[in-house]
């Protein structure tokens, strides 16, 4: 029953029979879970939290220590661990390590971009960040507030590590990463609650909602690696193995339930 349980989450649209047999075995499983000894217990247990089909494949921190953000900007969040383990685990194949490494980093500085807009900036220093970034040069360094010098630095030192990298044929990266981060940001209301809103639902209604559009995506990733084209599977890996990831990181608190 086991085994027939995972195999129902490959299942794609239209695909009644394999519907049935996914309510089938969740509702005898999670009756019987209790009778079961150990470690077919566990398996069970573990395999209703979060079934193979969605689990990670697998799950450089010392840039960042040097950077030293606990003392210079104590207010951001050290979460270089879990910004590796996205990449990590979204491309986690050896030849990508160099790919791996620059993501981290860029994922970091987003995280301690965002700690300092929503702890820290007063507006007059958002617009002195903002226009330091747009001129993407040292001469705005010294016009900044102390405590974002460290972070302008970095962002500066990050991009003139992948440029020195990249070769002239992929320039253009680099051109498109610095148009990201010079994109306006501003606080905006959550899924969960635009959702509420526009259609008038209780929070509960809202969560369900949601939770049926998450289902339906696996099912069409489903169906995707089921033909597969050369060039388009290593695109669908990354999305693949990113959705592993969300299962994993938001299953549970953070903005989930």
């Amino acid at each position: 029953m086991l085994g027939l349980y995972e195999a129902a989450h490959l299942r794609v649209h239209g695909e009644d029979i394999l519907d049935e047999a996914l309510a089938f075995t969740t509702t005898h499983l999670k009756s019987m879970v209790e009778q079961l000894d150990y470690p077919l217990s566990l398996q069970v247990n573990t395999a209703l939290y979060r079934s193979i089909r969605k689990g990670l494949e697998r799950l450089e921190a010392r840039w960042w220590k040097n950077l030293d953000f606990s003392s210079k900007s104590p207010f951001v969040r050290d979460r270089v661990v879990e910004t590796y383990l996205w990449i990590v685990s979204a491309c986690f194949e050896p030849q990508y390590s160099y790919g791996k490494i620059i993501q981290t980093k860029l994922l970091a500085l987003i995280t301690v971009i965002d700690d300092i807009y929503d702890a820290y900036v007063t507006h007059e220093e958002l617009e002195l960040f903002k226009e330091a970034i747009e001129r993407w040069d040292d001469n705005g360094i010294d016009k900044l507030p102390e405590y974002m010098k460290p972070c302008y630095q970095v962002v500066l030192d990050v991009y003139k590590e992948i440029e020195e990298r990249e070769n002239q044929e992929r320039s253009y990266c680099v051109h498109y990463a610095k148009e990201a981060f010079e994109q306006k940001r501003g606080h905006v209301a959550s899924a969960i609650e635009c959702h509420m809103k526009q259609y008038g639902v209780s929070e509960e209604q809202a969560y369900n909602e949601f939770h049926y559009q998450i289902e339906n995506a696996w099912m069409d990733i489903n169906q995707e690696c089921l033909k597969p084209i050369a060039i388009l599977m290593l695109l669908l890996n990354r999305v693949f193995n990113l959705s592993r990831v969300l299962d994993a990181v938001y299953k549970e608190g953070d903005g989930c339930r």
